[in-house]
C-alpha cells in the first residue's frame, strides 16, 4: 500500500488543493459583483450627469398671483430654470377672465425669458367671477427642447 506519510501528505495535499479552489473561486464571485456593482454607479453617474446637463439647458416657466396692496393683484410668470426660454406664450383653455386682453397681446408672446427674470400682468378686479381658479398653459422653447408646455392653475 505505501508508506503511511506519502498517504497523509498526499491527502493534506488534496485538502489544500481543494481549499485552494474553493477560495478562488469564491474571490471569483465576489470579484464578478464588485464589477456588476460598479457597472451600476457607472451607469448611474452617467444618468445623473446627463440629467444635470438637460438641466443646465432646460427654462421652467412658473406662475403665480400675487397682491401688492389690498385690491392690487398681479400675475407674474417666472423663470426658475437654468436656462433662457424663448418665444413665451400663454394660453387660457378654460377662458381668461381676470386678465386684460390688451395687455397680453403687448407682452406675449414673449421673444426671452432669462433665468430669474419674470414678467407680471395686471389682475382685473371683478365682482362678477364667481370662479376662484385659472388654468394658464405656457408654452416655451429652450435648448433642451424645441416645444415645452406647462399648465398652472393659479388661484386668486
Amino acid at each position: 500500500m505505501g508508506d503511511p506519510w506519502n498517504v497523509l501528505f498526499s491527502a493534506l495535499a488534496l485538502l489544500f488543493s481543494c481549499y485552494a479552489l474553493w477560495r478562488t473561486e469564491k474571490f471569483r464571485k465576489f470579484e464578478k459583483e464588485q464589477i456588476e456593482t460598479r457597472k451600476e454607479l457607472d451607469l448611474l453617474l452617467l444618468n445623473q450627469q446627463k440629467q444635470i446637463i438637460v438641466k443646465s439647458k432646460s427654462a421652467d416657466i412658473g406662475a403665480r398671483i400675487f397682491s401688492q396692496a389690498k385690491d392690487d393683484k398681479k400675475l407674474e410668470l417666472f423663470n426658475n430654470g437654468m436656462a433662457t426660454a424663448r418665444q413665451v406664450n400663454i394660453e387660457f383653455p378654460e377662458g381668461n377672465h381676470i386678465l386684460i386682453e390688451s395687455e397680453i397681446r403687448t407682452k406675449f408672446p414673449l421673444e426671452t425669458m432669462e433665468p430669474g427674470q419674470s414678467v407680471q400682468l395686471i389682475v382685473a378686479n371683478s365682482l362678477n367671477v364667481l370662479e376662484r381658479k385659472l388654468l394658464i398653459r405656457i408654452s416655451w422653447k429652450d435648448e433642451a427642447r424645441e416645444e415645452n408646455t406647462k399648465d398652472i392653475r393659479v388661484t386668486y
